[in-house]
């Protein structure tokens, strides 16, 4: 194992979601607690991992795809909630929702081979993310959004 392995790279950018997952555990408890857990869900999925030109960094056989399934129903439901109880009042979180989604299946359908440029392109995408819901927060407490 290697310290500069291209999941290093979406491993270290899951795990800024604990930033958004605090501050929203001050304002709307729920959204903080699922956001901790799709962050767990996250480090733990890329962590284990298995694709092509990738070597798990924690090999737990055949139990890694768990992970990844619990990784993404954890941020379809972090997407859902935000949707529930944000609705019209922010930055159109329904745009930001599907583009996610858009790009999770770029991500995950293997149009992106190339394992350097998968990590490079998923790990931008955790930090939008989570830069998003930080931002959210933000604007929740700025306009008081209850």
């Amino acid at each position: 194992m290697t310290l500069l392995c291209p999941q290093w790279f979406s491993v270290v950018s899951g795990g800024f979601g604990i930033v958004p997952a605090y501050n929203w555990m001050k304002s709307i408890p729920i959204i903080g607690l699922v956001t901790y857990s799709s962050t767990f869900f996250t480090i733990i999925q890329h962590v284990t991992e298995k694709l092509p030109g990738y070597k798990p960094l924690l090999n737990i056989g055949r139990f890694y795809r768990y992970f990844l399934w619990f990784d993404r129903l954890s941020a379809v439901l972090l997407g859902c909630m935000l949707i529930y109880y944000l609705q019209e009042k922010t930055i159109r979180p329904k745009i930001i929702l599907f583009s996610g989604l858009a790009l999770i299946v770029v991500c995950d359908s293997g149009i992106i081979e190339d394992s350097l440029l998968y990590s490079i392109v998923h790990s931008t995408w955790h930090i939008l993310v989570w830069t998003y819901l930080s931002r959210m927060h933000e604007l929740y407490i700025e306009f008081d959004l209850t």
